[in-house]
């Protein structure tokens, strides 16, 4: 249900893209919550998280599909002789880097952008892994700030303060 609103916008069939807000924060959310049920069973199976093995799960299940997609952008913008190609390698780079976001915010942002972008989908992708870059890191500083022997006030306060100095350095 959540999908159809995205999809009837971009087929035409729905007015503005103001209602695909709360799709989009559902599937953040969603997303956020399956990949901390992961962690957290990680954790309690081993005792702790890899990080290395928390990346490497993430490229394993993203990259092929994305490099597929982007692969075939750039095929199809050659072939039909794509009149904008220097967007197309700027836009798959921001894509491969997860900077998409950022790259689409100089034209004003997804749905102000004049210029025609093949890879404008990415963004959600690159904000949530922007967000998972960081998050193996706060959830490895809250197993050790939990560990210790403080007030669970304490333990709390510290990591709601690493959750808000990561988010703030995002922004």
């Amino acid at each position: 249900m959540a999908l159809a609103a995205p999809v009837m916008l971009h087929l035409g069939l729905y007015g503005s893209g103001n209602g695909c807000w709360l799709s989009i924060a559902m599937f953040f959310t969603l997303s956020g919550f399956l990949i901390t049920t992961l962690a957290l069973k990680e954790i309690d199976k081993s005792g702790r998280l890899s990080v290395k093995g928390f990346y490497a799960r993430r490229l394993r299940r993203l990259m092929p599909a994305a490099l597929l997609v982007l692969t075939l952008i750039v095929a199809f913008a050659r072939l039909l002789g794509w009149p904008l190609m220097s967007a197309v390698r700027r836009d798959v780079f921001s894509a491969l880097t997860w900077t998409a976001n950022w790259e689409q915010m100089k034209g004003g942002g997804y749905w102000e952008t004049n210029v025609p972008s093949l890879t404008l989908h990415f963004w959600s992708l690159s904000l949530e892994e922007q967000i998972y870059i960081v998050f193996p890191l706060v959830v490895a500083l809250a197993v050790v700030l939990l560990r210790r022997r403080t007030r669970p006030a304490v333990r709390v306060a510290w990591v709601m303060g690493a959750i808000t100095l990561v988010s703030w350095a995002l922004l």
